[in-house]
C-alpha cells in the first residue's frame, strides 16, 4: 500500500471514531439510550425521606432536586472514613453522597457507593465526627423549637437569642490579645468541662469555649482511651451579660446531653477504636465499663438483619450495682464475612426482659 493510500485510509479512521465518540455524547446528554448508564458523577445531598422499606431514600440535591436511590442495590454504605453501615444507619437529614451510579431501576438510581457524612444536625439531633478521637464521635440533643440548625451541619442557633451560636467539635479559634478570658471548671451532665470567656474590653461576652479532657471520666476511664472534646459559643456580635447568661443555660441544657458514640447511658466501650476491624480467624478483646442490674452484659456480633452470629455472656466486676464496673471479654475467631455485621452489647431490663442500654458499633471481618 502506498504511502498516500495509507494516509487517506488513517485519516477515514480517525473521522470515524470521531463520529461514533460525538454521537454517543449526544445520546448520554440528550437523555436517550440507557439511563444513567456507566455515569461516574457523584450525586450529592441530603436525605429527605426514608421509604417505607427503609431500603430506598429521597435525596435532595444541592440544586433543590430530588432523586431516588437505592440502598439495597448498592455496592457499600459507609461513613466518611469508610466503615460499613447498615441500611438502619441512614437517617432523615444526614449529608450523603451517591457515586459510580450504574443505572436505574423503576427511576431508582443504582449507586456503587453510598457515603454518609458523620457530622449533622437535624430535627434535635447533632452528631459531630472528632478525628483526634480516634475517628470517636458524640452525639447531643437540642430542642427544635428553641434551636434552629445554623450555616455548618454541625452548627445550631438559639432562637430567642440569634446571636447565640453553638459549634460541636469546633477547631481552636483565634482569641484578640484585647480580649479577657475568666476560666472555671464546671460539671454539665456528668462531665466536667473547662469553661472559658472570653470577655471585650466592655465586658460584653465575644466567645466561650467548653473542653472536655476526658469524655469517658464519668466511667470510670482514664485518658488513655479518650481525647478531648471542643464546643464554642461564637456569638455574632459581643452579647451583653444578660443575653449571655441566657445563651449559657441554653447551651449547657445542650451539652448535659452529650453522648459519646461507643457508650449508653450504662455501657460504653473503650477498646477497640471504632471502626472496628478483624482479621479473619483472629480472636478479638472488647475493654470496657458498665453500670449493670446483675453484674452481667450481653455480648453479640449481628448482621444486618439481627442474625446473631456469635454470643456471650460478660460478667462485669464491680463492688457496687450503682457505680461503673471493668469488663474485658474476648471474641472467638470468626471467619471471613462478607456481608456487614455489627458489635453489639446491652444488658436486660430488670422489669420486662427486654435488650436495653445498647451500643452497636459496625464492624468488618478480613
Amino acid at each position: 500500500m502506498s504511502p498516500r493510500r495509507l494516509g487517506m485510509l488513517l485519516i477515514l479512521i480517525a473521522v470515524f471514531v470521531t463520529g461514533v465518540f460525538v454521537v454517543n455524547f449526544t445520546i448520554r446528554r440528550n437523555g436517550t439510550g440507557q439511563p444513567n448508564s456507566g455515569d461516574p458523577n457523584t450525586i450529592r445531598g441530603i436525605v429527605k425521606t426514608l421509604l417505607p422499606s427503609g431500603k430506598v431514600i429521597v435525596v435532595q440535591k444541592e440544586n433543590g432536586e430530588e432523586v431516588l436511590v437505592s440502598l439495597t442495590d448498592a455496592s457499600a454504605i459507609t461513613d466518611e472514613i469508610g466503615e460499613s453501615l447498615f441500611y438502619r444507619d441512614v437517617q432523615v437529614g444526614m449529608p450523603i453522597s451517591a457515586a459510580g451510579i450504574r443505572g436505574t431501576k423503576d427511576n431508582v438510581l443504582i449507586p456503587s457507593l453510598v457515603t454518609v457524612r458523620l457530622a449533622y444536625t437535624y430535627n434535635g439531633l447533632m452528631v459531630v465526627s472528632v478525628p483526634k478521637l480516634r475517628q470517636e464521635y458524640f452525639s447531643l440533643v437540642f430542642n427544635p423549637r428553641l434551636w434552629d440548625v445554623a450555616s455548618s451541619s454541625a452548627e445550631i442557633r438559639y432562637k430567642n437569642i440569634p446571636d447565640c451560636h453553638l459549634i460541636a467539635g469546633a477547631p481552636d479559634l483565634t482569641v484578640s490579645d484585647k480580649w479577657k478570658a475568666e476560666m472555671t471548671e464546671r460539671k454539665i451532665g456528668g462531665q466536667v468541662f473547662k469553661d472559658t470567656d472570653y470577655a471585650t474590653e466592655s465586658g460584653a461576652l465575644a466567645r466561650r469555649t467548653l473542653l472536655l479532657e476526658n469524655p469517658g471520666a464519668k466511667y470510670g476511664l482514664d485518658a488513655t482511651y479518650f481525647s478531648n472534646y471542643l464546643f464554642q459559643v461564637v456569638p455574632n456580635r459581643s452579647l451583653p451579660s444578660a443575653a449571655a447568661l441566657t445563651c449559657a443555660r441554653a447551651v449547657d441544657a445542650v451539652l448535659e446531653t452529650l453522648k459519646p458514640r461507643s457508650a449508653s447511658d450504662r455501657i460504653i466501650i473503650a477498646d477497640p477504636a471504632a471502626p472496628i476491624h478483624v482479621d479473619r480467624d483472629s480472636p478479638i478483646t472488647i475493654i470496657g465499663a458498665a453500670r449493670t442490674y446483675d453484674g452481667s452484659i450481653a455480648l453479640t456480633v449481628v448482621d444486618e438483619e439481627d442474625k446473631v452470629l456469635f454470643r456471650k455472656t460478660v460478667f462485669v466486676r464491680s463492688d457496687n450495682t450503682r457505680a461503673f464496673g471493668y469488663f474485658e471479654a474476648e471474641i472467638s475467631p470468626l471467619g471471613p464475612i462478607t456481608r456487614p455485621v455489627a458489635l453489639r452489647i446491652f444488658q436486660y431490663s430488670p422489669t420486662s426482659g427486654a435488650p436495653i442500654d445498647e451500643v452497636r458499633l459496625p464492624m468488618t471481618i478480613e
